[in-house]
C-alpha cells in the first residue's frame, strides 16, 4: 500500500502492518508504548482507545446538538409570538 497522504504512518502490530493517520507525535507515543507490550496489555490499550473515541464522539454529538438548540432558540425569539384565542374587545 502506497502511503501518499500526509500524516500517515505504518505501524507494525503483532506482525502485520497498520496504517495510522496522525502526526509524528502520535507515532512516537505509539512506539514508546509498544516497545514491551504483550497481547494482554495491547488488548487493554485498545479498549482504552475505543472508550476514549466513543466518549469523544458522544461529546462531539452533544456539542453539535447544543449548537442546533441554540440556533432554534434564537429563531424562536426572532419570531413575534401572539397568544392563541380571541383578542380583547376595546
Amino acid at each position: 500500500m502506497a502511503m501518499k497522504k500526509k500524516g500517515t504512518h505504518k505501524i507494525e502490530v503483532e506482525g502485520s502492518d497498520v496504517v495510522v493517520y496522525g502526526g509524528v507525535m502520535l507515532k512516537k507515543a505509539y512506539d514508546a508504548l509498544a516497545d514491551n507490550m504483550n497481547t494482554y496489555q495491547w488488548a487493554k490499550f485498545t479498549m482504552l482507545l475505543e472508550a476514549a473515541y466513543k466518549k469523544g464522539s458522544i461529546d462531539g454529538a452533544n456539542e453539535a446538538f447544543e449548537q442546533i438548540d441554540k440556533g432554534v432558540r434564537q429563531a424562536l425569539k426572532a419570531v413575534p409570538h401572539k397568544l392563541p384565542g380571541r383578542y380583547k374587545k376595546k
